[in-house]
Formats: structure tokens, sequence, C-alpha cells
């Protein structure tokens, strides 16, 4: 989940904390088209900023596993490398691994 940072009364800050990690450092986008981001690390749970965004992690990410930057939607293609590589068989929501339990492969 993609959320804006916030300040009191509900304002969205002009300037981000250091209360968040960089999720920008830690993974890699390989195209412009894609709704996943590669881990460079190990990511552990919890809210990162990405973009000025903050992306809440759902699970563990392993080095080398991906993780959804948006709603992915049943039936919806995962695209790594402006490529599909894959069909979602559930919704995917943000911040959720994405790996063989939630895709068929597309690579044949």
């Amino acid at each position: 989940m993609l959320i804006k940072p916030r300040g009191r009364c509900g304002k969205t800050k002009m300037s981000t904390t250091n209360t968040h990690k960089d999720l920008g450092s830690l993974t890699i986008r390989l195209g412009e088209k894609d709704n996943v981001l590669t881990a460079l690390t190990n990511i552990e749970t919890g809210r990162y900023l990405l973009k000025g965004k903050i992306l809440v992690i759902r699970e563990k990410i392993a080095r080398g596993f991906k993780v959804a930057v948006t709603i992915i939607k049943k039936g919806a293609k995962i695209y790594k490398y402006n490529s599909p590589i894959g069909v979602a068989i559930s919704d995917i929501k943000p911040g959720s691994l994405v790996h063989t339990h939630n895709l068929i492969s597309a690579v044949k």
C-alpha cells in the first residue's frame, strides 16, 4: 500500500524524516512498465519510502525475490524487464511477495 507521509492535522509533510528506510536503495526496477521490484537484499516487514510515498512491506522479501508496488488484480499480467513474466492467480496487494503462490509463469 502506498501512503503519502502525513504530518499533524493530516496535512502532507513537505519533507520526510529518517524514520523509514529508502526502498529504492534495497530494490531495483528493471523496466518502466514493471509492477514489481526485485530485492537486492533481504527486506523485513514494515514501512519504507519509495519515491516520496510509503510502501508497507507485508511479508519478508528474500534477496532476488519480487515485491508488488501496485495492486495487481487476479488475471493481470506481472511485468519485469518491461515484459510479462506471469499472470496473477489471485489479487496481490502492494508490498506483497510475488512468487509461485500467486502467479503463473508466462515464460515458456
